[in-house]
This record gives C-alpha cells, structure tokens and sequence, in this order.
C-alpha cells in the first residue's frame, strides 16, 4: 500500500486453528483453538512534510492464542451445557 509520494505500508496476516469434536451416545465434547499473528511495518520520509515530521517509521507485531471446550451431555433425559473458555 502507498498513499504518499513516499509512504510505505506493509501488512501481513496469519490466522489459523483447528477443532476436535468427539462423540457419544449422551456425552458430546469440543475443543477449538485459534492462533493469529499480525505484522505491520510503514515508513514515511516524504519530501512533502505533512502533519508533524519529515520522517517516520514504525512497526507492530502481535500475536494471539484462544482456545474454548465446551460439551453437553444427557442425563435423565435432560440436555445439560458445560464449557470453558
């Protein structure tokens, strides 16, 4: 991405994960887990000074994990909800 003259914008976006559900007669159990990386990275060392600088440069990365387990089972014909996250 380049929105000035001589401004850089680079972006990238990893997102990925995976669930394991098991089952039986009365009991059911899943587990999902997701995993996302992010990495920014922009330089501006326009010649036309904008707002507050002449140069600029920066960079952001960050990660993040989320896993949840939830299930139900049956038990005297009623339907019961359990989870953790």
């Amino acid at each position: 991405f380049a929105d000035d003259k001589d401004y850089f914008f680079k972006y990238h976006h990893l997102q990925t994960g995976n669930y394991l559900k098991y089952t039986l007669t009365k009991i059911s159990l899943t587990a999902n887990y997701n995993y996302n990386l992010y990495n920014r990275d922009y330089t501006d060392d326009s010649a036309s000074v904008g707002g507050f600088a002449k140069y600029q440069k920066g960079k952001y990365e960050s990660r993040s994990h989320f896993a949840e387990v939830y299930g139900n089972f049956k038990f005297n014909n009623k339907n019961y909800i359990f989870d953790n996250q």
